[in-house]
């Protein structure tokens, strides 16, 4: 189950990342994160807690 978490947040953080630099960061929804990654609705806050966790997330 780590794994898949692993890997989930990874789909995420690499959406972001992809998205964030072709429009920029404040240009970029969480439902566009998430449908870039081919995840629901629901999985940035339920792997980052907000678009706010993601973003830091990307800085670490």
């Amino acid at each position: 189950m780590a794994d898949e978490s692993s890997s989930t947040r990874d789909r995420l953080l690499n959406a972001a990342e992809k998205l964030f630099l072709e429009h920029g960061v404040n240009q970029v929804s969480v439902r566009a994160i998430n449908s870039e990654a081919g995840l629901n609705p629901g999985a940035v806050h339920y792997h980052f807690g907000s678009r706010d966790g993601l973003v830091a997330a990307l800085g670490a």
